[in-house]
């Protein structure tokens, strides 16, 4: 947890007319950062004004992100992390979260979308002391599947107040399960009646990032048991914060 007074320090000052901000981790992802764009892009001007899309590029060397790769017409900001390490989705999110301009922040995979009208209701809905886990269901139809561990609908205040992502455990997929546990803390999650959307591969072609596997393997597990020992030991700290250098790289 973060005290209060390391609170202020962790968030930009708020923009009045931002009600609402998305944030993702981008990475290798042109075609799917550009379809997110022309997504949003096509909301009405008044909810445009209201909402604020912030991409973390997690290093990409082959297509990073810029400007001219995905044209957002709304407030948005660009950033790009230094360093390419593996799975940084813990330090893309705290980036995110430190630099957003509204209160309530829905945090969630660069392939999932939201339609107008369930940002709006997300707007409109009172602050709650608490996350929530939203419903998401596939871009080309069906059901309404269950919540994703990695889609949240929270106040900024309240992701500090959790200690934000853990960057300590980077480098392995799979990360989101130690954000949860402290963000719940053994309650009941609480689901919020909005959806993303999910594109998938059929849809665009690089909508997943697949360039490292996704198995949780002998290495993850090692190393999760690792970062626990030296955490029970002190050695590190409770929760590591902005561990890689990163830039601006656009915005409005």
């Amino acid at each position: 947890m973060i005290n209060s007074f390391a609170l202020d320090r962790m968030m930009v000052p708020e923009n009045a007319e931002i009600k609402l901000t998305i944030v993702s981790a981008y990475y290798e992802n042109p075609h799917m950062a550009q379809f997110l764009a022309d997504w949003y892009n096509r909301f009405s001007p008044e909810t445009k004004s209201m909402i604020e899309i912030i991409l973390v590029d997690d290093g990409s060397r082959q297509h990073p992100l810029s400007e001219n790769a995905v044209r957002l017409n709304l407030p948005h900001q660009l950033f790009r992390v230094h360093q390419d390490i593996r799975w940084n989705q813990d330090g893309a999110r705290n980036i995110g979260c430190h630099h957003a301009r509204a209160d309530w922040i829905i945090l969630t995979d660069i392939d999932h979308l939201f339609e107008e009208s369930d940002i709006l209701r997300a707007i409109e809905t009172p602050k709650a002391d608490k996350p929530y886990l939203l419903l998401r269901k596939h871009f080309d139809g069906g059901e309404y599947i269950h919540p994703h561990t990695n889609t949240l609908l929270l106040t900024r205040q309240r992701y500090w107040k959790i200690g934000g992502y853990d960057e300590a455990y980077r480098g392995h997929y799979g990360t989101d399960k130690f954000f949860l546990c402290r963000a719940f803390h053994g309650n009941k999650k609480s689901i919020f009646p909005v959806c993303s959307i999910v594109v998938t591969d059929n849809s665009i072609a690089d909508a997943n990032t697949r360039n490292y596997s996704r198995k949780i393997g002998w290495q993850t597990k090692l190393h999760r048991k690792s970062v626990s020992c030296r955490k029970r030991l002190n050695i590190l700290p409770e929760v590591s914060l902005f561990r890689e250098k990163y830039s601006l790289i656009g915005g409005r």
